[in-house]
C-alpha cells in the first residue's frame, strides 16, 4: 500500500522510513557485512550497553545464536527485522495491527530464525 500522503515524520526520527521488508533485508544486509560503514564505525554501532548498540539491538536466542535487528512501527503497522551477524539468515515481518505495543512481534521473528537454523 503506497503510504505516501502520510508524512511519517509526526512519529520524529522514529516514524521517517517508509519501506518494504524486502528492503529493509537489504539495507540490513549491506551494513553488517561492512558494505555502508568503515570497520571501526560498525564496530562501535555493534558495541551494545545492555542490548543496544548505536541504533541497532542484540538479541541473543534460546540456543546462543546472536542476531542483530530492531523493531518499530507507526499508525497500524509494526515490523522486527533481526539479522545473523554476517546477514546470511534474515527475518523481517511487517503486519498491521491495532496495538501499539506488540512485543511478541519480535518473539515471533526469533522462533521464525530459530527454526531455520536447525
Amino acid at each position: 500500500m503506497d503510504l505516501a500522503e502520510l508524512n511519517p515524520s509526526q512519529a520524529w526520527a522514529a516514524g521517517e522510513l517508509v519501506s518494504t521488508a524486502a528492503d529493509l533485508n537489504k539495507f540490513f544486509a549491506a551494513l553488517l557485512t561492512g558494505e555502508l560503514l568503515p570497520p571501526a564505525q560498525l564496530e562501535a554501532m555493534l558495541t551494545t550497553v545492555g542490548d543496544y548498540g548505536l541504533g541497532i539491538a542484540r538479541r541473543e536466542l534460546a540456543d546462543g545464536t546472536v542476531v542483530w535487528g530492531h523493531n518499530g512501527g507507526i499508525f497500524g503497522y509494526l515490523t522486527s527485522s533481526f539479522h545473523s551477524r554476517d546477514a546470511g539468515r534474515q527475518c523481517t515481518m511487517s503486519r498491521t495491527t491495532a496495538d501499539a505495543a506488540s512485543p511478541e512481534g519480535d518473539d515471533l521473528v526469533a522462533e521464525i530464525f530459530l527454526s531455520g537454523l536447525h
